[in-house]
């Protein structure tokens, strides 16, 4: 049955080896499920049913199944938007040089790592923390970018050309800074942690690779 949804001509033959894309699928998908079908069977957006199926949250840190639901959720359409916008972008081009099967462990294990590093924060600090999106996984895609080509040019907002070796640095401080905010009782409702996480799985999984595949020149 599975072949023959994949195999040539099937309805799913779009995304087999096309794993990005797939992702970038589900997550349109659980969103509609979050906003749409959950409010239409009578559950509050963002409240304890809600949370409990679409979040990792200092609650319920055990709850395995949120550590992969909470990877393809997001909070609002511009959260949504963030992340489908770089996983469209930038996802295929590192699943072309990593392959599909790489690129889909690296997805959800940096993903769900992430999480869990901002959840442990929340623990630590004694904080009710909720923690939802690909944003984690998403930073490893820029971390593993950055390693197997720094010189990468990305064209910002279509038009700058910058390094991307810039972008991770600008995202980690911002990152570093937000995490410490946290600390110090100033900090914002981003998960900053799980985001310099994500990007610090991706720079060792990209030195780790570093010698097995190359990067293209621009993006």
């Amino acid at each position: 049955l599975l072949s023959g949804l994949t195999g040539p001509g099937g309805p799913l033959s779009y995304f087999k080896g096309n794993a990005s894309y797939l992702f970038l699928a589900i997550i349109v998908v659980v969103f509609a499920v979050q906003f749409v079908v959950f409010p239409v069977l009578g559950y509050t957006v963002f409240g304890p049913v809600w949370r409990s199926a679409f979040t990792l949250s200092t609650a319920q840190p055990f709850a395995v199944w949120t550590w992969v639901t909470s990877v393809f959720s997001h909070g609002g359409i511009g959260h949504l938007f963030g992340n489908a916008i770089v996983l469209f972008f930038f996802g295929p081009v590192l699943e072309r040089y990593i392959g599909s099967r790489r690129f889909t462990g690296m997805f959800l294990a940096t993903g769900s790592l992430a999480g869990l590093a901002q959840v442990a924060l929340g623990i630590y600090l004694g904080d009710a923390t909720f923690v939802l999106g690909a944003s984690g996984a998403i930073m490893a895609i820029l971390g593993i970018l950055t390693v197997l080509n720094p010189g990468l040019k990305v064209y910002l907002y279509f038009v700058l050309p910058v390094p991307i070796w810039l972008l991770a640095i600008g995202y980690a401080g911002l990152s570093v800074f937000g995490v410490f905010g946290s600390v110090t009782g100033i900090g914002d409702s981003i998960a900053h942690l799980a985001h310099l996480t994500g990007l610090g799985l991706g720079l060792a999984y990209g030195a780790y690779l570093k010698d097995q595949v190359s990067a293209p020149s621009q993006l």
